[in-house]
């Protein structure tokens, strides 16, 4: 058969071409600014990638598709109430289990502190079968002894265990600003478990996360924190190849899908890069990811089901083992059944039905997603490096260091939200006055336990099985203050919760009328901008178009005390200031236009516009009528 080689037909076009006909459309008009981006570690994000300028895969192959595990997270303080969760969850198509247990009497998280409490919330759960993932911030060392003595009383051969017990005393440090005993104490008892099934000592990210890290400054905290733990295990006695294989990283995911899947290709690159270092086998590098918590929302909360499916998506891509799903009331509080149905399902349905994990790894090959994994790598290499170069990762912290780095970012990161150069759908944008409200269980305040102090993990462990509740307290721990945690969506979310004070208390929320000058054609646009900005702050839009000379009675009716005026800029060249005038002498304190500033703004007080300080804006408004006082 004659091959026809059809596409020699045609001529050849490269970069180079693609080029010259973007300069003809943008006119003159910078290429970088209008279609480069940048990520907050300055990786540029080109508009097209081609063969030519793609780089070679740096990342470990996946070397066959398999599923990942589908962790749920349980936190309900009654252990009772947290085994039953768990039990039907389990029986929902959950893998793996998450225990949040709490380091306080007070604070959230199961209340396990005995082994007879570490009974009640795993009862009938199979430790031989189900992996078991510990998290208990500053009470790691207590909370996997409790662990190992209950499995002992159950009769669990602990080579049999799976899991992580969860041990992060650099992770606690950051989150809390203090330890009851010091990091190499922590990891010197966690060298004692070597010999159960469950890697003993977590990396998790979440916290530097929530404080608003970047992406590369998360993976370099990962890798300096891992470090810092090969050395710790190291000293007391175990290999670098058995100190690898004791640790459990865990990264985060959020709904930025490309940025996601790099980052955790650029995981296996920059912690494969370090074991190689180390002498050891880099092969099986692995991490697992839960859904960030700063991208949750309070507000329009039924939106994080499409977060977290996004983040599940570019977890699963990226190639995490196993996943952890927060339910989409998380921010509000405990999760229903319903919640945790829906957070279960998301992982279920990508796996059974859209089969994502059929494919082995799916991200390879892909030009953008190469490079952006790269230039992640190398730059996590350049921070961790810098993190070294201070002492480590315990000294980034306690010198402060680590919350100035990620404060930077955290504040350029506050800017574009407060500007909406980030939207948060539902809450900066698209907000919902009447949303409706959604349920979470409330859970009561724990119980004081009888605690008695111990200072080595034997003492630990012996305390455990003899069914008291140990605290591993030792001097010299250290202190560092504490990384700040927030959400993308907080700042928005006062505001709507001084609107909700006021509504209770008045009846109505505050107002503002929209003056809609000329036809429907000319304010529609600028009229659903500015409802949509106002109502972010929880400021109900009001108002009907209608003549010029009618502006002042409909304000006057619709109760408000602040209007902006919306239409196209050649209307308001031949009636904003007419209807400025008339608003003000109708009572209008305070007089907005949607748009930009114009040369002539007689009576107007200020403008709203896309790019413009949205967050500051509303602020002023609230002070303005006396909202701030309300919340």
């Amino acid at each position: 058969m004659t091959d026809f080689p059809l596409a020699d037909e045609f001529p050849h076009s490269g970069h180079d071409d693609w080029l010259a006909l973007v300069d003809q459309t943008l006119k003159g008009a910078d290429f970088d600014k209008r279609l480069v981006t940048r990520t907050y570690d300055g990786i540029a994000i080109e508009p097209l990638y081609s063969r030519n300028g793609a780089a070679e895969p740096v990342v470990p192959p996946i070397a066959q598709s398999t599923a990942w595990r589908i962790a749920q997270a349980h936190a309900d303080p009654y252990p009772a109430d947290a085994n039953r969760a768990m039990l039907k969850d389990l029986e929902g198509g959950v893998t793996a289990l998450v225990l949040r247990i709490a380091d306080a009497p007070d604070a959230p998280g199961i209340q396990i502190w005995t082994p007879g409490d570490m009974e009640r919330a795993l009862r009938d759960v199979r430790l031989d079968a189900i992996p078991v993932y510990l998290s208990a911030g500053a009470r790691g060392v207590e909370v996997a002894a409790l662990l190992l003595a209950h499995a002992e009383t159950s009769g669990v051969d602990l080579a049999q265990l799976s899991g992580s017990m969860g041990i992060d005393p650099i992770g606690a440090l950051a989150r809390t600003g203090r330890l009851s005993a010091p990091v190499s104490s922590c990891i010197a008892s966690a060298a004692h478990m070597r010999d159960t099934g469950m890697r003993s000592v977590t990396v998790s990210t979440q916290r530097y996360h929530a404080s608003g890290c970047s992406e590369a400054q998360e993976l370099a905290c990962a890798l300096a924190t891992g470090i810092a733990y090969l050395r710790g295990l190291e000293a007391e006695g175990l290999s670098a190849d058995a100190a690898a294989r004791t640790l459990h990283f865990v990264l985060t995911a959020d709904a930025d899908v490309f940025l996601t899947i790099a980052k955790l290709r650029a995981w296996r690159t920059v912690w494969s890069q370090a074991l190689a270092a180390c002498g050891v086998d880099s092969t099986d590098v692995t991490c697992d990811a839960e859904t960030a918590s700063r991208m949750f929302t309070r507000r329009d909360p039924a939106v994080n089901m499409l977060r977290a499916t996004a983040a599940t998506f570019a977890a699963a891509i990226g190639g995490a083992q196993a996943v952890s799903v927060a339910p989409y009331t998380s921010a509000l509080g405990l999760p229903t059944d319903f919640a945790r149905r829906i957070a279960r399902n998301c992982q279920v349905i990508l796996q059974e039905e859209s089969h994502i994990a059929q494919v082995a790894d799916a991200a390879r090959g892909s030009w953008y997603l190469e490079k952006l994994t790269l230039d992640l790598a190398e730059q996590a290499w350049g921070i961790f490096q810098s993190i070294e170069s201070e002492g480590g990762m315990v000294a980034a912290l306690t010198s402060g260091q680590m919350q100035a780095l990620i404060g930077e970012t955290r504040n350029a990161r506050t800017r574009d939200v407060g500007h909406r150069n980030i939207a948060v759908t539902g809450v900066s944008e698209f907000p919902d006055l009447n949303e409706r409200s959604e349920e979470v269980l409330t859970p009561l305040s724990g119980t004081a336990t009888e605690t008695i102090a111990v200072a080595s993990w034997e003492d630990v462990l012996s305390a455990a099985r003899a069914g008291a509740a140990p605290v591993f307290v030792l001097d010299q721990a250290e202190t560092c203050e504490p990384l700040v945690s927030t959400r993308l969506a907080a700042g928005f979310e006062i505001l709507r919760d001084r609107s909700d004070a006021f509504a209770a208390a008045h009846g109505t929320r505050p107002k503002i009328f929209l003056a809609k000058l000329g036809t429907a054609a000319q304010f529609t646009a600028r009229a659903s901008f500015a409802q949509n900005f106002f109502e972010a702050g929880g400021i109900e839009a009001v108002g009907e178009p209608g003549a010029l000379d009618a502006l002042a009675a409909a304000f006057v009716d619709s109760g408000a005390e602040i209007a902006c005026l919306c239409s196209s800029d050649d209307v308001y060249g031949d009636a904003a200031a007419a209807a400025a005038n008339a608003l003000k002498d109708a009572g209008a304190t305070r007089l907005f236009l949607a748009g930009r500033p114009l040369a002539d703004a007689a009576g107007i007080d200020e403008f709203v516009y896309a790019g413009c300080p949205v967050l500051d804006t509303l602020e002023g408004v609230h002070r303005h009528i006396g909202l701030s006082q309300q919340a």
